[in-house]
């Protein structure tokens, strides 16, 4: 019984890592599957830049994969815990990238886009707060914080 209880208490710090991690993966496939959808989100918001289409576009597409790459490289380092610095800033750059972005389109877009991006808003602020509860409960060195 004694044997079960230390191995409760050794996986049970795992569990929100190894769940957010596993969010993150999904999250980073959703995107690669639909991202025809994710595209035209990125590159539709603000009609500025419809002078130079095909170099924004471009640029955005491009953008775009490497925040699909963010989330699944960040996934995978947090469940296996391996390279947490690595594992942390890719994390924060895939959903801090997508504040910047929001915040760019409210204030260089049309008054609707604007509106409509204020809900997009509140996934990747209530993501980084989960982030946080999960480095509260397994901190990357594997000691408690007190």
């Amino acid at each position: 019984m004694k044997r079960f209880k230390t191995w409760i208490e050794r996986t049970t710090p795992m569990i929100p890592r190894i769940s957010f991690g596993l969010l993150l993966i999904a999250m980073g496939i959703n995107h690669a599957r639909y991202f025809s959808d994710f595209k035209q989100f990125i590159t539709e918001p603000m009609p500025q830049l419809a002078a130079m289409p095909s170099l924004v576009s471009g640029i955005m597409i491009v953008l775009g994969w490497v925040f699909i790459a963010l989330l699944l490289v960040g996934g995978v380092l947090l469940i296996t815990k391996q390279y947490h610095y690595m594992a942390h800033h890719t994390i924060m750059k895939a959903l801090c990238s997508v504040l910047l972005w929001i915040a760019v389109v409210i204030a260089f877009g049309t008054f609707d886009v604007s509106f409509q991006a204020m809900d997009f808003a509140v996934k990747p602020i209530i993501l980084l707060l989960l982030y946080a509860l999960v480095l509260q409960f397994d901190p990357p060195s594997g000691k408690k914080r007190s």
